[in-house]
């Protein structure tokens, strides 16, 4: 239907901030056989959680890779986390580690499916705790190339309403957006796009 934004059957996915992989999971079982979901996570419990939950379910496990990285703007960093479970979020780089439970060594989108040896991305979904907004900036090579469908939190942060659409816009990709909100409080609205008709 219009202003349908989902994965499909075949869909290479990336799920950004996966923390537990059970959307991971639901992205699994969606794509089909064809398909592939990259369960982005820097978090080792959640990595662990993760991983019992793909034993689980072995019959669309392998159709999940778990990436253990910090999605961020640019590679190679050491990002500093404040570690919450599934609601870890990134403090800074490098000198605020002294205030976080650990660091994690981050990774562009665009560098990441260069290692992996992705030849496209249909799907990139983010809840990275309020940074959505530096992971679709080291996606523009991504975003550019492949045009993918996106699944944003835009709760995180009170700008992100505005400034997530407004980054993508400046790309000039021809996307259009929609809003779904899923709670009856402020917590997970979500930005979707797609580009073209």
């Amino acid at each position: 239907p219009e202003g349908s934004v989902a994965v499909e059957p075949g869909d290479v996915v990336i799920d950004g901030g996966a923390a537990w992989g059970d959307t991971s999971l639901i992205f699994a079982s969606q794509v089909g056989p064809d398909g592939l979901v990259v369960a982005a996570e820097c978090v080792e419990d959640n990595i662990r959680v993760i991983e019992e939950n793909l034993a689980l379910n072995p019959k669309v496990a392998q159709r999940v890779r778990v990436a253990n990285y910090a999605l961020w703007d640019k590679s190679g960093e050491r990002l500093a986390f404040a570690d919450s479970g599934p609601g870890s979020r990134a403090l800074g780089i490098d000198g605020d580690i002294d205030n976080a439970a650990s660091g994690h060594t981050t990774i562009t989108i665009d560098d990441l499916v260069g290692e992996l040896g992705l030849d496209r991305v249909d799907f990139i979904k983010l809840d990275v705790e309020g940074s959505e907004l530096a992971v679709l900036e080291g996606a523009r090579d991504t975003l550019r190339s492949f045009r993918p469908k996106l699944a944003l939190s835009a709760y995180h942060r009170l700008t992100d309403i505005s400034t997530l659409p407004n980054y993508i816009n400046g790309l000039e990709l021809g996307y259009r957006f929609f809003l779904d909100h899923y709670t009856n409080h402020r917590e997970e609205t979500v930005l979707y796009a797609k580009s073209g008709g």
